[in-house]
């Protein structure tokens, strides 16, 4: 058999999951395997794992009851790891399955920062060398920097786990007790990380919030407020630099903000009809939105979704007799964690995802033989088309080509070519290649895996084989031209 894994380059040429133009739609996916568990639901990743904490329900022996505990939920499988008499707090789950939170003793007056991943169940306290207790707010997507604030809330912090760098993330003025600074509140892909921090403007003569973003190299960098003023504060950072958060103008108030053009140009986004604030809570790279916009005169809130200009009530999508009263957390693939609410907003009736309707992509395997043509020899797969989440196995037919062969090889690239290699036969897969797969045992299909990745489908590659009769020489197939369907 031949085993390949396509590389993380195919995401770098993968299309936006958002279908312009199209209004969203979704449906709602119940944390099943949680039922009648009291819990809090925290985060949500790519990979529609949602993390959160399941909280002391009593005696083990009674129905339903046990000890605290952390969970990872996905499709209706749950991992948990117990905390027998202790106090724990989930703040966010990585893309690798990594969740971060606290954990302390009920009588303690400190947390230690842990580090769970769910699939090994390996865990560790995070010791990050310095004498502060710390609070983790986010963790990046390869669950390696853990962002949060101190628990005086007098500085944000950014930890690398990976090399042991502790980096404290403030504007240098002198920290004032009993303020709340809130901290760093976000990081993406890249290392960049926004949050905010209160500071004392002498100018207005009161402590004011401002939202910044820091890199390693870059340091701390404020973002842009509104002239005239009150600071604002930034929560959330995709991997184009956006960043999301609100601003508090003279005029307006307190406003949604966003940063775009990679965080140098601060806009506003407006509020809901029939709201007067509203404060965002989750941005992703297809620039969507999530926020939670409070009600003072009906004492309750509700959720929705920003995109293009245009707020959508998540409400419309909860099952009946049920409200969106916040949308935690927001992934890459446009799924969105939700709380539940009943009819008066006041009791929490369960969390679950909003999953995209989207439509079905199918996918396609179109032969090419190009000119001068390559034998049509590079058949479809034998079991399965290229769709997300399955192993994709198309074979070289060696009953019409190179019989003897003793090595196979296929080329994926993101674009077709016509190129006359004279006794090779024609390229028809322009460079770069995203992945190369050679194999020492022929007439097998190839078993490629084509990772579970919402952001890969309606991608088109140009796919190519070859075979070789003695080791040496390379005599290349026809290409299928592939869709990568959902």
């Amino acid at each position: 058999m031949k085993i390949a894994t396509l590389t993380v380059a195919l995401l770098l040429a993968a299309p936006s999951a958002a279908q312009e133009g199209d209004p969203p739609a979704y449906e709602i996916v119940p944390l099943a395997g949680l039922q009648g568990v009291s819990l809090r639901a925290s985060a949500l990743n790519d990979r529609g794992e949602v993390a959160g904490q399941i909280f002391d329900t009593g005696p083990p022996e009674a129905e339903g009851g046990g000890p605290p505990a952390a969970f990872l939920w996905r499709d209706g499988v749950v991992f948990t790891r117990e905390f027998p008499g202790q106090v724990i707090h989930v703040a966010d789950v990585s893309d690798t399955g990594h969740v971060v939170g606290t954990v302390r003793e009920p009588q303690g007056s400190t947390s230690d920062v842990f580090v769970w991943h769910a699939a090994t169940d390996d865990f560790q306290l995070v010791d990050p060398g310095v004498e502060v207790e710390l609070f983790p707010h986010a963790v990046d997507d390869a669950g390696r920097v853990i962002v949060g604030s101190d628990a005086d809330g007098l500085f944000g912090f950014a930890f690398d786990l990976a090399t042991g760098a502790f980096d404290a993330i403030a504007f240098g003025a002198p920290p004032a007790q009993g303020v709340g600074t809130q901290g760093t509140l976000g990081i993406n892909a890249h290392g960049v990380a926004v949050g905010a921090e209160v500071v004392f403007d002498e100018d207005q003569g009161f402590f004011v919030e401002l939202p910044y973003r820091w890199t390693t190299s870059g340091g701390i960098e404020e973002l842009e407020t509104p002239v005239g003023g009150f600071g604002g504060r930034a929560v959330a950072v995709n991997d184009a630099g956006n960043v999301a958060g609100i601003v508090l103008d003279e005029f307006f108030g307190q406003q949604p903000a966003f940063w775009i053009e990679g965080g140098e140009t601060l806009t506003t986004i407006g509020v809901p009809f029939g709201y007067f604030v509203a404060d965002p809570t989750a941005l992703n790279d297809h620039d969507q939105i999530v926020l939670v916009a409070p009600n003072d005169l009906f004492g309750f809130t509700r959720g929705f979704l920003w995109e293009d200009g245009v707020f959508t009530d998540l409400s419309e999508f909860a099952p009946p007799g049920l409200f969106v009263s916040r949308p935690h957390d927001l992934n890459d693939c446009g799924e969105i964690l939700v709380e539940l609410t009943d009819a008066g907003g006041l009791s929490v009736a369960g969390y679950g995802v909003l999953r995209p309707t989207a439509p079905i992509v199918a996918a396609a395997e179109v032969s090419r033989t190009g000119t001068p043509p390559n034998p049509d020899v590079l058949r479809p797969g034998a079991t399965s088309g290229p769709v997300v989440g399955e192993t994709w196995d198309p074979f070289v037919d060696h009953t019409r080509f190179v019989p003897d062969a003793v090595a196979d090889f296929v080329i994926v690239s993101p674009s077709p070519l016509e190129l006359d290699l004279g006794f090779a036969g024609t390229l028809l897969c322009n460079l770069p290649f995203l992945a190369t797969v050679l194999d020492f045992a022929p007439f097998d299909p190839f078993a490629i895996p084509i990772p579970d990745d919402c952001d890969l489908v309606g991608l088109e590659l140009c796919v190519q084989g070859g075979s070789s009769p003695d080791g040496a020489l390379l005599l290349l197939t026809n290409a299928l031209d592939i869709t990568v369907g959902s």
